[in-house]
C-alpha cells in the first residue's frame, strides 16, 4: 500500500453528543450542516482533503502542515465570528488537532500511528484551541502563527510521552492579529477571483469586462513567472509537498547564480528549518547537525540562526544525557553554554529549561532557567504544567539560605494562589523534611504581603531540622527568641534539644545563649539529665557548660565526672579540648569521696563505673608506654599521671560484691 508524509486533522464539536441528544435528529442535523457550510470551503481554500466524516468530527489531511495549521486558524477564527451572533444554542465550539508524519493511504482512507496519536491528541485538546505534535511544530513554517508549548503528555497506546503545541489565539496580541489579517487577506484574494461578474451589466458588456479581466491577469501571470526564477518555484513546490531536502536543492541552485537573492536566502531559511525538523523528528540527530552547519559555513548570509541551533543542540544533550555520568557533564554543558549565549532569546531559554527539567541533571539550573524562562511570558508560566512541578521541587529543597529569591518573588507574584494550600499546609509541619517547604512558605507568604506568625516554623528549626551552627535561618530562629519574642508559645518542658548533641559549642554561640537564655526553664530537667548520661558525650558537655554557670549541685557534680570517666572512649575521640576534661574529671573522683545517698554498686548508671576506671588506667599505661619509648617527655608524664589518677579514683570505690 502506498505511503505519503501528510499532516493529519481532527476536529471536533464540543458536546455534540449532549446537546443533539436533548434537542433531537432535526437540530443535529441542521447543526452539522451550519459546521459544514462555515468550514469546508476553508479545507478547500488551503488544499486539504476531507477523508472522511465521523459523526460530527472532520478526519482531514493536508501535504503542507503549515497551511494545515494556517487552515486550523481560519477554521476557529470563521466560529468565533459565527458565534458572535448565533443563539446560545446553536454556537459551535471545535477542538482542533494535527500530527504530521508518514500514512498508509488506501481505499479513500489514511491508516498508521500518525493517525492514531492525532486522534489521541484531538481527545485532549481543549475547545476551541488548536494543539499539535512536535512532529507538526519543527515541520511547519512558525514565522505565519504564534505558538507555544502546552507540555508534555502520556498518550494512550503511545509508548513516549509526547511535546504538544498549540497556536496561541490571543486576541490582544499584535502578532497573532497581524498573522490573521494575512489568512483574511488570502481568503478575500481568492473570493474576489472566483466571485462572478456584477449583476445588471449587459451580456456584451459582461463579455468584455471577462476579457479584459482574463488578458491582464495572463499579463499578470506572464510577468509573475518571468519575474520569479523557476528554482524559486520548484522549492516552494518541495517545501509545501513536505520534502524539504528538495526544496534545499533547488535554492541552493538559485543562490549559485544570484547568491544575495533575498527571496532565496529566506526559502532556504525556511527549508532548512523544515528538513531539520524532520531529521530531529525521526532521531537523526548527526544529520540535523551535519546539514545545519553545512548551509551555514556555506551561506553565512543566513545569520545566527538561533533556533536552529537550540533544536539541534539540545538534541545532541538529550542523547548524550542517555550516556552516563560523562555524557550527562557534557549535556550540562552544552545546555548551559546556549543558555549563557542566548540569554535574551526567550525560545531558547524556555528550551533550555525544559531540558533541565526533563533530564534532571543540574537541580539548580533546572530552578534558574524555569525562573528565566518565566520571565519571559508570567502569564503563561503560571500554568505550565511543568514549571509547576518544577516549582514544587524548589519548595522542597532549596531553602532561603540558598539563593533564589527571583523565584520565590515569581511565585509570589504570579502564581501564589496555586501553591496557597501547600504553604498553609507546610507551615503547620515539623519533620526535618520539609524545612525547605516551611522556610519558603514563610518567605513567599511575606513577599505576597501575607505575613504569618513565624513561631512554629523557628520552633521546628530549633528543634527538629537544626542546621548547621552558622546557618543564617538558624541564626534568624535563635535571635528571634533571644530577643524574648514567641516564648509564651514554648511547650511547657523539652525533651530533647538536637542543638547541644550535634557538636562541642562555645559559650557565646546561638544555641548556647539560647539555651542559657529564653529556653532554660523549660529546658533544664533536659539539661541536667543530658549533664549525668554516660551515653552523649557532647550533650553531656554542653550541658555542663550551661549549668555550670546556674549552679551544680555536688551530687550532680560528681555523676558528671562519673559519666565522664564510663564514656572515656567517647571523650578521648572527640578532641583535645575533651580529653582535658577527662582528666579533670578523673582527678574529681580520686579526690572526692562518693557522695552519701549514691550506691554505685546497684546504680544501673553507676555500675560500669569500676571497670570504666580500671579499663581507663591500663589503656593510660599503655599509652604512656608509647610516649616513652618515642621519647615524647610531656606526653609521657600526662598519660602517666592519668594513670595513677584512674587507678586512684577505682580504690575510693566499694568492691564488687
Amino acid at each position: 500500500m502506498p505511503s505519503r508524509l501528510l499532516s493529519v486533522v481532527f476536529t471536533d464539536i464540543k458536546g455534540f453528543t449532549e446537546r443533539t441528544s436533548q434537542a433531537g435528529r432535526d437540530f443535529a442535523v441542521k447543526l452539522r450542516e451550519k459546521h459544514d457550510a462555515l468550514l469546508k470551503p476553508i479545507i478547500r481554500r488551503y488544499e486539504g482533503t476531507l477523508v472522511k466524516t465521523i459523526g460530527d468530527a472532520f478526519l482531514l489531511t493536508f501535504e503542507s502542515p503549515t497551511n494545515a495549521v494556517l487552515c486550523a486558524l481560519m477554521m476557529q477564527e470563521a466560529l468565533r465570528t459565527y458565534n458572535r451572533t448565533a443563539p446560545a444554542e446553536e454556537r459551535i465550539e471545535i477542538r482542533i488537532a494535527i500530527n504530521t508524519g508518514e500514512v498508509t493511504v488506501t481505499d479513500g482512507d489514511v491508516l498508521g500511528d500518525v493517525v492514531n496519536v492525532a486522534s489521541r491528541v484531538e481527545h485532549i485538546t481543549e475547545a476551541n484551541e488548536i494543539w499539535f505534535t512536535e512532529a507538526t511544530y519543527l515541520a511547519m513554517n512558525k514565522q505565519e502563527v504564534p505558538t507555544s508549548l502546552v507540555g508534555e503528555f502520556r498518550l494512550k497506546g503511545v509508548p513516549e510521552a509526547l511535546k504538544i503545541y498549540r497556536v496561541v489565539q490571543d486576541l490582544d496580541s499584535e502578532q497573532f492579529k497581524m498573522a490573521l489579517a494575512r489568512q483574511q487577506e488570502k481568503l478575500a484574494a481568492d473570493a474576489a477571483l472566483a466571485a462572478p461578474g456584477r449583476p445588471g451589466l449587459p451580456l456584451p458588456a459582461v463579455g468584455l469586462v471577462a476579457a479584459l479581466v482574463l488578458l491582464t491577469l495572463l499579463a499578470i501571470l506572464w510577468t509573475w513567472k518571468n519575474a520569479i526564477p523557476p528554482q524559486l518555484l520548484e522549492a516552494n513546490r518541495a517545501l509545501n509537498s513536505g520534502e524539504p531536502r528538495r526544496a534545499i536543492d533547488a535554492v541552493i541552485s538559485l543562490l549559485a547564480e544570484a547568491p544575495n537573492h533575498p527571496q532565496g536566502l529566506e526559502l532556504l531559511r525556511r527549508s532548512l528549518e523544515a528538513a531539520v525538523g524532520q531529521h530531529l523528528a525521526k532521531k537523526e540527530t548527526a544529520a540535523a547537525r551535519a546539514l545545519l552547519d553545512d548551509l551555514r559555513a556555506r551561506f553565512g548570509s543566513l545569520g545566527p540562526l538561533p533556533d536552529l541551533e537550540t533544536d539541534v543542540s539540545l538534541a545532541e544533550a538529550y542523547d548524550l544525557a542517555q550516556q552516563g555520568l560523562r555524557g550527562r557533564e557534557q549535556a550540562d554543558e552544552i545546555a548551559h553554554r546556549l543558555a549563557t549565549e542566548q540569554k535574551d532569546h526567550a525560545p531558547t531559554v524556555h528550551k533550555v529549561a525544559r531540558f533541565y527539567h526533563r533530564t534532571g541533571i543540574h537541580g539548580r539550573r533546572s530552578i534558574h532557567y524555569m525562573t528565566a524562562a518565566a520571565a519571559f511570558d508570567p502569564a503563561s508560566f503560571a500554568q505550565d504544567p511543568e514549571f509547576l512541578k518544577t516549582m514544587d521541587y524548589f519548595l522542597m529543597t532549596w531553602s532561603p539560605e540558598e539563593g533564589f529569591d527571583e523565584t520565590r518573588q515569581f511565585i509570589a507574584s504570579h502564581c501564589f494562589d496555586l501553591f496557597a494550600a501547600t504553604f498553609t499546609r507546610l507551615l503547620a509541619t515539623t519533620d526535618q523534611d520539609s524545612r525547605s517547604g516551611r522556610w519558603n512558605a514563610l518567605r513567599i507568604m511575606a513577599r505576597r504581603g501575607r505575613p504569618v506568625d513565624p513561631t512554629p516554623v523557628y520552633l521546628a528549626e530549633i528543634l527538629n531540622s537544626p542546621g548547621e551552627e552558622d546557618s543564617p535561618l538558624l541564626r534568624e530562629a535563635v535571635e528571634y527568641f533571644v530577643a524574648g519574642t514567641g516564648t509564651a508559645a514554648l511547650p511547657a518542658t523539652f525533651d530533647r534539644f538536637p542543638l547541644l548533641e550535634r557538636g562541642l559549642l562555645a559559650t557565646d554561640s546561638p544555641s548556647m545563649r539560647l539555651a542559657a537564655g529564653p529556653f532554660f526553664p523549660r529546658l533544664e530537667p533536659w539539661l541536667r539529665r543530658a549533664l549525668t548520661d554516660p551515653g552523649s558525650t557532647t550533650a553531656r558537655l554542653n550541658a555542663f557548660r550551661v549549668l555550670e554557670e546556674k549552679g551544680i549541685p555536688p551530687d550532680q557534680l560528681w555523676r558528671f565526672h562519673a559519666a565522664q570517666a564510663i564514656d572515656w572512649e567517647g571523650v578521648l575521640r572527640t578532641d583535645n579540648q575533651t580529653r582535658r576534661t577527662l582528666k579533670d574529671a578523673v582527678a574529681y573522683l580520686a579526690s572526692h569521696p562518693v557522695p552519701a545517698g549514691i550506691a554505685v554498686r546497684t546504680d544501673p548508671v553507676l555500675a560500669p563505673l569500676r571497670e570504666a576506671l580500671t579499663a581507663l588506667a591500663a589503656a593510660a599505661a599503655r599509652y604512656a608506654a608509647h610516649a616513652r619509648g618515642n621519647n615524647w617527655q610531656p606526653e609521657f608524664a600526662s598519660w602517666q599521671a592519668l594513670q595513677g589518677e584512674a587507678e586512684a579514683a577505682a580504690s575510693r570505690l566499694p568492691q564488687a560484691r
